[in-house]
């Protein structure tokens, strides 16, 4: 967890100022070399880095997807306000990705999963390994569709099945 300092700090080092998101180079490090770029230490491996934030917009490249061991931290006062930040990060930058929900309320997840634009609804999942079908019971694969949410054809896990030319003969008597 990334203290005021510590937040400045790295993401004066790893946002790109012209764009406000990441350097792309971040992608795929690890947490330790990151947190070493930017002189944050612990006396622990460092695995994973989070960062405590409030702000959901554009603006905020901790909002936006982040293709590392990056971590937003986002804490609100109750339900309502949680769902609102959900939604409004999925509509930043993942319209009908994923979205995962940790409860035991059979009501809460019905009136998350209404809400969410979001083609997969996890459930006290790891989102990572959950969502690519590692668990859960979804197909395994890479590449997530995000159906007319996010504009493309499909809300499944897209597998070679969805990339084979599949010819038809189609008689009519």
């Amino acid at each position: 967890m990334l203290s005021e300092e510590e937040k400045a700090a790295f993401l004066n080092i790893m946002v790109d100022p012209g764009s406000n998101r990441f350097r792309p180079e971040i992608n795929g490090q690890l947490a330790a070399d990151l947190a070493e770029q930017a002189g944050i230490r612990r006396t622990y491996p460092i695995k994973l880095l989070v960062i405590p934030t409030e702000e959901v917009s554009e603006n905020s490249p901790l909002a936006l997807e982040k293709l590392a061991p990056i971590l937003s931290l986002f804490t609100v006062p109750d339900e309502t306000a949680g769902m609102h930040v959900c939604h409004a990060l999925l509509e930043l930058d993942g319209l009908g990705h994923t979205a995962i929900i940790h409860t035991r309320t059979s009501a809460l997840i019905e009136a998350f999963a209404a809400r969410m634009p979001a083609s997969r609804i996890l459930v006290n999942a790891p989102g990572t390994q959950a969502g690519i079908g590692m668990t859960g019971g979804l197909i395994p694969s890479l590449t997530l569709g995000c159906g007319t949410f996010g504009g493309t054809s499909t809300t499944d896990n897209v597998t070679y099945s969805h990339l084979l030319n599949i010819k038809r003969i189609v008689r009519w008597h």
